[in-house]
């Protein structure tokens, strides 16, 4: 029985029932906003309010636990159920935008706020080292997870539907994947600092909570972006095959992933440089679609990284790629093509502008319907709540262990105190 209790008290289980039974309400009031008849927009913004009062609650015990060092493994574990909490993996704040634009970018809006307040605490409270590069990752790996189905559905929703073909926006969804990891690249590009272990008087290690955090965000993005935005890949982009989409994110990837594991990749560097040099010049060159746009942006890609691996390791493949690329890519230009590319932006921003005319009119015109919610948000309610009590005992649980630790200390000291008492009348017969 000590044993059992020995190991629910190092491990506490509590947090994660807490989260499990937090995003199966989720889950369960996410379903009932596509059947807007079975539920209130009342009861679905009220659901989101409680969700991000949750949120802060777990960072402020995580925060507590850790500075406090109380139990801190139990603290790590809060951080990283927050992280979880982050990525929207029940697509809660995908279906809220279903109601209506309003609604789902103000949530949205508000989410991005709150978000920056957990993200400034933990840094500022835990005295993390700040790193630009790894901050921008992972604030906009969540934010382009956030935002994306939103810019999608937009457009897809759009009176003119004209403009749907014209404008590549999942490829700049993708392209914006790409960019985001390009300062983490650069800053380990020959001297990878992930590696470098940084000690922090909270955290223990503080890269190892940077490395967790970042490979969870890695990975989350282009899950969510396959999950919730390449439906829509057939409809939007038909002319463009989707590893020319994608290509940008997979370059930049390589290299991030190289940074990050470079015990397992840094010996295989050359082959890896000269393989995603040559698969990319082929997508690029000799895969045929007809967006003038993105063969530019995409050629632009290889021209840097080419020059990079060439310049900064000699690398002979890097040169030749550098050169073809350049002479092809100039080619391009001069056959009439940066014309398309001016045609395309052009698009772009009438598609931007007619947009913003139907974000007003949802502003002016929508109406919001209230209608009592049923058994499937009252469910929703109910495991919310549940995952409150289990928060609350796990923090309980964690703290008792510092309450035993301190109730063992004034014991020790107490018999210290007798101890002593009993050798002064002795002292006083001798």
């Amino acid at each position: 029985m000590k044993t059992l209790q020995e190991w629910l008290e190092k491990n506490n289980p509590l947090y994660l029932i807490s989260v499990l039974f937090m995003l199966l309400g989720l889950y369960l009031a996410g379903t009932t906003i596509d059947n807007p008849d079975e539920v209130s927009v009342t009861a679905i913004l009220s659901i989101f309010a409680i969700q991000n009062v949750y949120e802060l609650i777990v960072v402020g015990m995580a925060i507590y636990l850790l500075k406090n060092k109380i139990q801190s493994e139990h603290g790590k574990m809060l951080l990283a159920f927050g992280l979880i909490l982050m990525g929207d993996i029940t697509f809660y704040q995908v279906r809220i935008s279903s109601l209506s634009t309003l609604i789902g970018w103000g949530a949205t809006s508000m989410y991005i706020v709150l978000a920056l307040v957990k993200f400034y605490a933990v840094i500022k409270m835990l005295n993390l080292k700040v790193y630009k590069s790894r901050i921008l990752f992972l604030f906009s790996s969540f934010l382009l997870v956030w935002i994306s189905p939103k810019l999608t559905y937009l457009i897809l929703d759009s009176t003119n539907f004209k403009y749907v073909s014209d404008v590549p926006i999942i490829y700049y969804i993708w392209l914006a994947a790409a960019l985001i990891q390009l300062p983490f690249i650069v800053e380990n590009w020959n001297k990878p600092e992930i590696q470098v272990p940084i000690s922090n008087s909270y955290l223990g290690n503080e890269t190892q909570v940077w490395r967790w955090g970042m490979i969870f965000a890695f990975f989350l993005l282009p899950i969510q972006l396959f999950l919730n935005v390449m439906d829509s890949y057939k409809i939007m982009m038909t002319n463009v095959p989707m590893e020319t989409v994608i290509l940008p994110w997979v370059m930049c990837s390589v290299y991030f992933c190289k940074s990050m594991w470079l015990n397992l990749f840094g010996e295989y560097e050359k082959k890896i440089d000269n393989t995603v040099l040559i698969v990319s010049f082929l997508i690029i060159f000799f895969r045929p679609h007809f967006s003038f746009t993105v063969q530019f942006i995409n050629s632009v890609f290889l021209l840097v990284l080419s020059s990079a691996v060439w310049l900064s390791r000699r690398n002979k493949v890097g040169a030749f790629v550098f050169g073809l690329s350049a002479t092809l890519s100039f080619g391009n230009v001069i056959s009439g093509s940066l014309e398309l590319f001016a045609e395309d932006v052009k698009d772009v921003s009438n598609s931007f502008m007619k947009n913003l005319e139907e974000i007003s009119n949802y502003i002016c015109d929508s109406i919001i319907y209230f209608k009592r919610s049923i058994t499937k948000t009252m469910l929703a309610f109910i495991f919310i709540l549940v995952s409150f009590v289990f928060l609350t005992l796990g923090f309980k649980m964690s703290v008792k262990k510092k309450d035993d630790l301190n109730k063992e200390y004034d014991l020790n000291e107490e018999d210290d105190q007798n101890k002593k008492g009993n050798n002064e009348p002795d002292n006083e017969e001798k």
